[in-house]
């Protein structure tokens, strides 16, 4: 996969979205996403 984000008809990501990949131990190639809050009150999920 050479894309961070799957980019879907009718749903753009945001603006400021960052991303990237990192590696565990066992060799695993993890995808992670970034979506700075744009309003308050800032809320978060973590997966």
């Amino acid at each position: 996969m050479t894309d961070l984000f799957y980019l879907t008809e009718g749903n753009p990501p945001p603006e400021n979205a960052a991303g990237g990949f990192f590696t565990t131990r066992d060799g695993k190639k993890i995808r992670y996403g970034v979506f700075a809050a744009a309003a308050r009150p800032l809320q978060g999920t973590v997966v």
